[in-house]
């Protein structure tokens, strides 16, 4: 079996590297092979039976212009204040108050509802002044 080649979206090669392929058969085993790396965002299948079914995955290392810039980090280590807390609290069963950002989330909370109070304030304040300004 020679496939006539696999189509990749146009911006595959442009955005990753490092390419990794994972072929499986369908309906039965045989060898089949990679035959032509990836080029032109295509690549090539052989082996296997006329006919046959192959499932392909292909993975790859981004490097486009934003993950040059950040790159991934597959695990930090906490430091500080951020030890023994979480970023997720809720999907491990625990409590918000040990959430890592949690202290500035209140604190941006109380600094916004002190923002309400504050405007319904001044809006108090312009109606009382229109209202004596009507007399």
């Amino acid at each position: 079996m020679a496939k006539p080649g696999s189509k990749l979206p146009s911006y595959f090669e442009a955005l990753n590297d490092d390419f990794r392929y994972q072929l499986t058969c369908i309906g039965g085993f045989a060898p089949v092979y990679v035959a032509q790396e990836i080029s032109g965002n295509r690549f090539k299948i052989s082996g296997g039976t006329p006919s046959m079914k192959v499932s392909w995955q292909i993975a790859g290392t981004r490097h486009d212009p934003y993950v040059r810039s950040h790159p991934p980090q597959v695990e930090v280590e906490k430091t500080g204040k951020d030890r023994k807390r979480y970023i997720h609290p809720k999907e491990y069963g625990v409590s918000e108050t040990l959430a890592i950002d949690y202290e500035e989330h209140e604190r941006m909370e109380a600094e916004r509802e002190n923002m309400r109070i504050q405007q319904e304030i001044m809006k108090a304040e312009q109606g009382r002044n229109q209202k004596s300004l009507s007399r």
